[in-house]
């Protein structure tokens, strides 16, 4: 793959990375803005993606361009897990991305999980056109959902979109409690934690649901230097 981009297209992902416009782009280069769009047609399908967030991140991880460049914007969420909330946590993070689908339809902002040991970091990098404000307040109502400080009908409207994010919570419970079983069976010390589940569920999903909804901890229009 990295053989088949060019130096040329490397340059104009990374000015994509940047937040530059695409008229901007093609005078910082001296070339054409039909040439410009060219290019981005030949990225996009050497990449399979079709949007410019997509092309961005899946350069990071071919390692076409470099990730403390790579955004301009940004909305994040670092969460240390303990070895046995870790799957079940993983879980519920990851489900942020069809919560947004599904609270913004038109959205094509790229939610990334991104894992290193027990820490868990959520990444959310809005595509231009996107309302970054939207994005921040549907992540806050969430962890306020998860965190049992809203009810998930006060969230979602559609019946089948409240039986699915019901349906994750629940199969989230289910990690916990596998994860309480493996340790059991390695350590044989966790048996009255298992029969406490419900308290241990509720412990996590506080503290995803709280991270999640502290603004304070955005980062919102920082540019990476």
């Amino acid at each position: 793959m990295k053989e088949q981009v060019s130096k040329r297209q490397i340059e104009i992902l990374q000015l994509i990375a940047e937040g530059y416009k695409e008229e901007d782009i093609a005078n910082k280069l001296n070339i054409a803005l039909v040439t410009l769009r060219r290019h981005k047609s030949l990225l996009y399908k050497k990449l399979g993606v079709n949007n410019s967030v997509s092309a961005v991140v899946t350069a990071i991880d071919l390692g076409l361009i470099r990730w403390e460049l790579a955004s301009k914007y940004k909305i994040e969420r670092i969460i240390e897990f303990k070895p046995e909330y870790l799957q079940s946590g993983i879980t519920i993070l990851n489900y942020f991305s069809t919560i947004l689908q599904q609270k913004t339809p038109n959205s094509k902002s790229v939610v990334r999980i991104e894992q290193d040991g027990l820490n868990v970091r959520l990444l959310i990098i809005p595509e231009k056109g996107d309302k970054i404000q939207v994005i921040e307040r549907t992540l806050e109502e969430y962890g306020l959902v998860i965190s049992g400080k809203m009810n998930i009908s006060d969230f979602l409207t559609d019946s089948r979109h409240i039986m699915e994010l019901e349906n994750k919570l629940e199969i989230a419970k289910l990690e916990l409690r596998f994860a309480y079983k493996q340790l059991e069976y390695e350590r044989e010390c966790h048996k009255d934690r298992i029969g406490n589940i419900e308290k241990e569920v509720n412990w996590l999903r506080g503290q995803i649901g709280n991270t999640l909804s502290e603004i304070k901890q955005i980062t919102i229009g920082t540019k990476i230097n």
